[in-house]
């Protein structure tokens, strides 16, 4: 994960999507799978992709929406 989050520090967005994208298919829930998500949304909205965006924090959110994180992810998905 911390690779990852330096790809994405570096804008780096396709090389730490390859690092979270990796995580998230064998982890599927819980706090870290939600800081996953995140990052991983930060990297679609690095490359402009908004529906993969929208689609990680929603994924987020429904993990644990009372959450610091929760509450980040719905956070953006109102501001988009």
């Amino acid at each position: 994960m911390l690779k990852g989050r330096l790809f994405l520090e570096s804008f780096a967005y396709k090389s730490a999507l390859e690092i979270f994208e990796q995580y998230l298919a064998l982890n599927s829930e819980g706090e870290n799978t939600q800081v996953v998500l995140l990052l991983a949304s930060y990297c679609y909205r690095g490359l402009d992709n908004a529906a993969k965006q929208k689609e990680c924090l929603i994924k987020a959110k429904e993990i644990d929406s009372n959450s610091l994180l929760g509450k980040e992810a719905e956070k953006i998905l109102k501001d988009m």
